[in-house]
């Protein structure tokens, strides 16, 4: 009796695989051998006959004809599966459209993540929803959403990643960098929202080269590894080449207020709102929940349909490019090198703005897509937080706690890790750790009573901050604009 049975090997735009002969139980031949080739099988079948001329080669041939028929259906079966998925019933069509198409688009964006119980998180809401959008891009964009523990970070980009299609979103609470150098499939990732939850956060240089491989697929869209394996039959040692393409967008959450440079740079700083009215508003959340009067089923549903079958309408524009006609005209604060990131994060977010608006756009200005001052309007409004925060003296929650403590404690007055804890609405511990980057800054001191035990700490009279100018607005990328065409002009 002949037996053949095959084992996955690799991809190379044809079906590699490794291929054991048995007959009678007994292994008499081990090959790799491109299985949908006619050539390659015939090659195989004349190798075995001479190793055992008694194998029936009409049986054999047969087996091997019907490995290759399992082999295509495994192949295809998820190209046909995503197909199905992508195919959008007319009603969801006509809501998606109708959607898309309002003047109230990121409103309604902004109501539907509320909807679906994330509490008075607007700008954090349509931040996230426009970044696992970007994955539609070119160069997709990159977030971490910091906060204190039980602050809400992983509810909100849950929330946000409900409305991303299932086959479009590749979401794990806990993944090691390592892990996606031995992806399945090497084109898994591509053009996908890629949504962890709080990775362990690390400057060791072993955590260091682990989280290369993320940033990497972020920054370039793709990995490309040489590992040595032990070969399962034959036992010996041989040298393959892991790859994983992109491009990802990408999500994470942490508690950390401030990660390893490589990876703060790559990523748009989000906040979850830890204000004392935001902790009553979620509470009064969590209450109506319990009294029965959380959103039904069925509107939750329908929400979520609406959103999955706009998002697959605009992966009809993947690899459509995106002009910004006034991009010359954006300028930002070159004090920091980092500047140079926070500029291409600025023009991805009007881009992924843009394709998000893209059908309110005239047909002629929709390959390519034209970004206007309308895309660039909403994407200011989204990105002014994290450009201050990037750009200027200090992060914007540093800065935000200067001027709290400054209002609270004037003149010098001393005050204690429990008074900032207070303010916060944290703990004794994320207190201290907030504390930090004002210290470093000596935007704060310790006073001289201050003990290891009972840090005390003062705001130095005349201490100040000086904001950063953000970005541009309308009217003054209007005006260089306009100054623009009068100097083309008269070169001309």
């Amino acid at each position: 009796m002949i037996e053949v049975s095959v084992e996955a090997f690799g991809s190379n735009g044809r079906l590699i695989s490794r291929v054991l002969v048995k007959r009678d139980g007994q292994l008499i031949h081990v090959d790799r051998i491109s299985l949908e080739s006619g050539v390659s099988r015939e090659r195989l079948i004349r190798r075995v006959l001479e190793k055992d001329p008694g194998v029936p080669r009409e049986e054999l041939e047969a087996e091997l004809l019907r490995q290759v028929q399992t082999q295509l259906q495994e192949a295809t079966a998820p190209a046909r599966q995503a197909a199905a998925e992508r195919e959008i019933p007319p009603e969801q069509r006509e809501k998606a459209m109708a959607m898309l198409l309002s003047p109230r688009l990121f409103d309604g964006i902004a109501d539907d993540i509320h909807e679906l119980g994330v509490e008075k998180e607007r700008v954090l809401g349509q931040t996230l929803y426009v970044v696992m959008s970007s994955r539609v891009l070119a160069r997709p964009l990159g977030a971490v959403v910091k906060g204190a523990s039980s602050g809400g970070k992983s509810h909100a980009v849950k929330r946000v990643a409900e409305l991303i299609p299932p086959e479009s979103k590749f979401v794990v609470t806990n993944l090691t960098g390592n892990a996606f150098y031995y992806l399945t499939d090497p084109d898994c990732l591509v053009h996908k929202a890629v949504i962890l939850g709080e990775r362990k956060q690390s400057t060791t240089p072993e955590a260091i080269d682990e989280n290369r491989a993320w940033r990497e697929l972020l920054t370039d869209g793709e990995l490309k590894r040489a590992v040595v394996v032990k070969d399962k039959v034959t036992g010996k040692l041989t040298t393959i080449t892991c790859e994983v393409r992109g491009p990802i967008a990408y999500v994470e959450s942490t508690t950390v207020e401030h990660l390893f440079e490589e990876d703060e740079s790559r990523l748009l700083p989000l906040r979850v709102n830890e204000s004392r009215e935001q902790t009553r508003a979620v509470m009064a959340r969590i209450a109506r929940n319990a009294m029965g009067r959380s959103l039904p089923p069925a509107e939750r549903q329908a929400i979520v349909e609406k959103h999955h079958a706009a998002q697959r309408l605009l992966e009809e524009f993947k690899g459509v490019p995106i002009v910004i006609p006034f991009a010359g005209c954006i300028v930002l604060p070159d004090g920091k090198v980092i500047a140079r990131r926070v500029f291409e994060q600025v023009i991805a977010v009007i881009e992924a703005v843009a394709l998000i608006r893209v059908f309110q756009k005239h047909e002629g200005q929709r390959n390519p897509i034209v970004a206007d001052l309308d895309d660039y309007d909403i994407g200011r409004e989204l990105l002014e937080p994290v450009v201050r925060s990037r750009l200027g003296t200090l992060s914007q929650s540093a800065e935000d706690l200067f001027r709290l403590l400054q209002d609270e404690f004037p003149n010098g007055k001393p005050f204690l890790a429990v008074h900032v804890a207070e303010l916060l609405g944290v703990g004794d511990h994320q207190a201290r750790v907030r504390m930090k980057e004002l210290l470093v800054k000596n935007l704060a001191r310790e006073t001289p009573d201050s003990r290891r035990n009972l840090r005390e700490w003062f705001i130095p009279p005349g201490a100040s901050v000086a904001s950063c100018d953000g970005l541009p607005t309308r009217y003054e990328i209007d005006e260089r604009m306009a100054i623009r065409g009068e100097t083309t002009v008269q070169e001309s």
